[in-house]
């Protein structure tokens, strides 16, 4: 059974890799040219830290706390 903090985190992790998945798509639409392309793919790089960042949150919640 996950605790309040841990289930929050994980929801917090899902978002942001959702997130990255719709960036990703972007980048992917804007044909790999221009300015449109450089805009989405800085946007996906800073998704994906961000569900990095969610990530470890979640991974260390797991370890200190121990549920």
């Amino acid at each position: 059974m996950l605790c309040d903090d841990k289930a929050h985190l994980l929801n917090e992790y899902v978002a942001a890799v959702d997130h990255h998945a719709v960036t990703v798509s972007e980048v992917a639409k804007t044909g790999g040219k221009g300015a449109a392309f450089k805009k989405a793919l800085a946007n996906a790089e800073a998704a994906r830290e961000k569900a990095e960042i969610a990530r470890l949150a979640f991974k260390d919640h797991a370890e200190t706390h121990g549920c």
